[in-house]
């Protein structure tokens, strides 16, 4: 059975109001964005901590969530597999051998992941804790920050501390802090409480340089609906543990 097809003039005169109306959808106003230049820079993290809109200032008194007024002297917690990603979840760089403390009330608490070649960042993704390897190793073996004993159980069996938080809250209701009142220490410790977290970024990078992401901890999160009067301690991890790491991960904002 014979095709029907255009004769060749028909054919010439479709192409040609193809070509024009593919010409005619760029409009004089539409303007390509130029592309971003290619850098390489030392791509580093540091932590920003807020109470909601505000800093959070680790030498003033807060209230819990059940009125207990409370001093924090120690926020600290572990991260490791922390990796740079672009747009579209593309992978620009992996360091998975990387591992940072993170801690709360220091001048300078910049932590070098190492070389981001990229025109972009979108994202930083890494684990609060480490990985079991790492957890059981032996820490007087490691390299800075896993050789800081304050941060680890005492026993290769239990591995580090992935998160600490420490203070004193008013335990004596006179509306102050002092060494008279209640100490209290969470530590949450073991494999299970290992966890991702993301921090989004929009950078373009700079030329040359350091490019310091910083992660904001929203700390009215991170000490929501725990009564730190009445549940002074946790170690290892039970549900109170589990509470504080989940805490943990939805205070780390995902936009900044």
């Amino acid at each position: 059975m014979k095709r029907n097809s255009l004769p060749a003039i028909g054919r010439s005169a479709a192409l040609v109001s193809i070509v024009a109306l593919a010409s005619c959808s760029h409009t004089p106003d539409e303007t390509v964005p130029p592309e971003l230049p290619v850098r390489t820079v030392q791509l580093s993290m540091s932590m920003d901590l807020r109470y909601g809109g505000h800093v959070y200032d680790m030498n003033s008194v807060y209230e819990d969530d059940f009125g207990h007024v409370f001093l924090l002297d120690t926020l600290r917690f572990l991260t490791s597999g922390a990796q740079a990603l672009g747009d579209e979840d593309v992978l620009l760089a992996d360091y998975p051998t990387v591992y940072m403390m993170m801690e709360g009330g220091q001048e300078n608490d910049e932590h070098l992941l190492g070389q981001l070649t990229a025109a972009s960042l979108h994202e930083i993704t890494f684990y609060l804790g480490l990985p079991p390897a790492t957890n059981h190793a032996d820490p007087a073996q490691a390299q800075p920050p896993l050789n800081d004993m304050s941060m680890h159980s005492g026993t290769m069996e239990e591995g580090y501390s992935f998160l600490h938080v420490a203070g004193r809250v008013d335990s004596n209701g006179d509306g102050i802090i002092d060494a008279t009142d209640q100490r209290f220490s969470h530590r949450c410790i073991g494999d299970l409480l290992l966890c991702p977290a993301t921090t989004v970024v929009h950078a373009d990078l700079p030329e040359g340089g350091l490019l310091t992401v910083q992660v904001p901890v929203d700390m009215e999160v991170l000490l929501a609906d725990i009564d730190l009067l009445n549940t002074p301690s946790s170690t290892g991890n039970g549900a109170v543990n589990w509470d504080w790491m989940q805490r943990l991960m939805d205070a780390i904002e995902e936009e900044h």
